[in-house]
């Protein structure tokens, strides 16, 4: 099932070409972890290759297809992100086939789509113009470097048989290029056997039909290993520092670390949840805070710090009250959103400090869940939050129990500066 938009009026015309970003994999390899949203230099793997196809002039429309549990966590990407062509998000299945599926019958406007694999970051706009060259006057083109490394076919047991001429073998890559309706063809005709296949190509070899080879990139490396990550943050590094508009660029940034500050305050209420720092909690009169949203004042001074650490609009304009999608959101989501836009703009997340001051309850005790429930939310380690808890003994309308404040400090540093100990760990399933 897809969720979709409208897609650009370009994608009707003859000759549009709609990419397909394929990432519902489970990555086996990598511990079970959706590769998809694997961090890479504090962003979603999936990013990378998204931002380059956004800077294809000839790509139309842009299709991702991601596992069914991940399609709202990527949509909260795409708005962070800002992402101008994104025209579906699709639930993949559980072979690559099912995925492509899924993607073409998003994209069925289109003459031509392209696939490409979330786990290849390194693709450039320049890759994919070489491919629609090469597949002009075809039906399939596909990305390939010739193989360097001598090839040894053997036993079971290790054993060298023979050593395999390498002058005319190539190794696949994605991006692979067809006409929609070839391909679509195609996977209608091999039915269940094409969920065996390894790439499109291939697929349409086993039909008789034509595939091109055009020069891939040694450097469009596929994150399928742990080791893999380190060799393609270390690639990204090289070309330059990710900005937020996709591009890259090796300017010098004037700051390497960002400080910002929040501030937020809600009066108590009868009938209300009380949620403080992600964690539902028990107010001795059975009150809870007033708000739009969960108004959860933790959370809401956090989202302010980053964002002003960032150099972005302010909560009450990205999530404005006036807006029926945040009734009673949790600010957790929000949060999340939040840290994508300030990753999508360049900057990792170093350490956050807030302090609550509230007269009831005794929060003391609730203290590190509270840590716990936003570092998940922000994919951080726990080592990288602190909340601190403090009253206003009787002073103001927080001292006299009519309200509860939150004060908090974003340090924020330059994706290309090298991470704390211990942070950026996998700390949930997000």
């Amino acid at each position: 099932m897809c969720a979709a938009k409208q897609a650009p009026d370009a994608v009707a015309a003859d000759g549009s070409v709609a990419a397909i970003v394929v990432g519902a994999g489970q990555g086996q390899r990598m511990g079970g972890m959706d590769k998809a949203f694997l961090p890479l230099l504090g962003r979603p793997l999936l990013a990378y290759a998204v931002d380059a196809l956004e800077a294809c002039p000839q790509v139309s429309e842009i299709a991702l297809v991601v596992s069914a549990a991940l399609v709202e966590r990527c949509r909260q990407v795409v708005q962070a992100a800002e992402w101008q062509k994104v025209s579906a998000i699709c639930a993949g299945g559980a072979v690559r086939a099912a995925s492509v599926r899924a993607g073409l019958a998003a994209v069925k406007g289109a003459e031509w789509v392209l696939i490409h694999d979330a786990a290849r970051p390194l693709l450039t706009p320049a890759l994919v113009a070489s491919g629609l060259a090469a597949a002009a006057g075809a039906v399939a083109a596909i990305a390939a470097v010739p193989l360097r490394d001598t090839v040894k076919r053997v036993r079971p047991d290790h054993t060298v048989v023979h050593t395999v001429d390498r002058s005319r073998l190539w190794a696949a890559q994605t991006p692979q290029i067809f006409r929609r309706a070839t391909l679509a063809a195609a996977f209608r005709q091999a039915g269940a056997a094409a969920d065996d296949y390894t790439d499109e190509g291939v697929l349409l070899e086993r039909q008789g039909i034509e595939v091109r080879l055009f020069p891939g990139d040694p450097a469009n490396i596929k994150v399928t290993v742990p080791a893999d990550v380190e060799v393609a943050a270390a690639l990204l590094t090289s070309r330059g520092r990710a900005t937020e508009h996709g591009t890259l660029t090796t300017d010098d940034e004037p700051l390497a670390t960002r400080v910002g500050t929040g501030y937020d305050i809600h009066r108590l209420a009868p009938g209300r949840r009380l949620v403080l720092g992600g964690v539902a909690l028990e107010h001795p009169e059975g009150k809870g805070l007033a708000g739009h949203s969960d108004a959860d004042v933790v959370t809401h001074a956090i989202m302010d710090a980053l964002l002003g650490a960032a150099g972005l609009p302010d909560i009450g304009q990205l999530f404005p009250n006036t807006d029926p999608a945040y009734q009673g959101v949790s600010s957790l989501e929000l949060l999340r959103t939040v840290a994508d836009k300030v990753r999508t703009r360049g900057w990792r997340i170093q350490n956050l400090d807030a302090t609550v001051v509230a007269e009831a309850p005794r929060l003391a005790a609730h203290l590190p869940a509270m840590g716990q429930a936003l570092a998940a939310a922000l994919t951080l380690s726990t080592s990288q939050i602190n909340v601190k808890a403090t009253s206003n003994e009787g002073v103001d309308a927080v001292g006299r129990g009519q309200a509860i404040a939150a004060q908090a400090v974003a340090l924020l540093t330059r994706l290309d500066a090298p991470p704390p100990a211990g942070a950026e760990r996998a700390v949930t399933g997000h």
